[in-house]
């Protein structure tokens, strides 16, 4: 209610996008508004946090949020963008020993039954010893900060649209890495949603 506020209020803004981002216990709400509120949201990022299987403090579980995912599949696309550093020892990230029902795979999954891709359950960190998946336009980028700290990118596609983007910080742990913000604009400036249909536009 208040972005649709500030749209009577302020003409200028743009309807078509409309973008949410969080991180850690705001990155757990904008994954969920993504799913929840899909309609108004363009894209969706989430630095630090996924989706848990419990709820935790008000924040929503997997559960509901994936029955909802399922209901929409196909039928609404949310580019979504997850961050996270690979240290991160608050809201772990995935290794060989603890993928199984993590956040952020759930979060992955959540997003790619709702826009109807391919949903992998199973990782294999011999495919890729960082995402455990297959991903396309993988890149590796030396940043400038600190020592040189590495980023490790890639995409999941639907058809010739990428609709999920991982970015993984190198042993980072559970804060904002703010190159990452470069990184996730450069995601969701590709797209927008119609007002009216609240359909995905893409635009490479």
């Amino acid at each position: 209610s208040v972005l649709y506020q500030l749209f009577a209020k302020y003409p200028q803004l743009d309807p078509s996008r409309v973008y949410a981002e969080g991180l850690s216990a705001g990155s757990m709400t904008a994954t969920a508004l993504g799913i929840k509120k899909s309609h108004v949201f363009t894209a969706v990022g989430g630095h630090s946090g996924g989706l848990l299987n419990n709820p935790v403090r008000g924040f929503p579980s997997f559960d509901p949020l994936w029955a909802e995912a399922t209901q929409k599949r196909g039928a609404v696309e949310v580019p979504y963008c997850s961050v996270f550093g690979t240290k991160d020892n608050v809201v772990p990230y995935i290794r060989p020993d603890n993928w199984r029902n993590n956040g952020y795979l759930n979060a992955w999954n959540a997003y790619e039954q709702m826009n109807g891709m391919e949903v992998v359950r199973e990782l294999d960190f011999s495919v890729d010893p960082v995402f455990a998946q297959r991903l396309l336009d993988r890149e590796t980028i030396v940043t400038n900060k600190g020592d040189g700290i590495v980023v490790e990118t890639g995409q999941l596609y639907k058809g010739d649209i990428p609709l999920i983007r991982l970015v993984a910080v190198v042993d980072y742990g559970h804060w904002n890495f703010m190159p990452t913000a470069r990184i996730m604009w450069d995601f969701f400036k590709h797209y927008r949603r119609d007002p009216e249909t609240k359909k995905l536009i893409y635009l490479p």
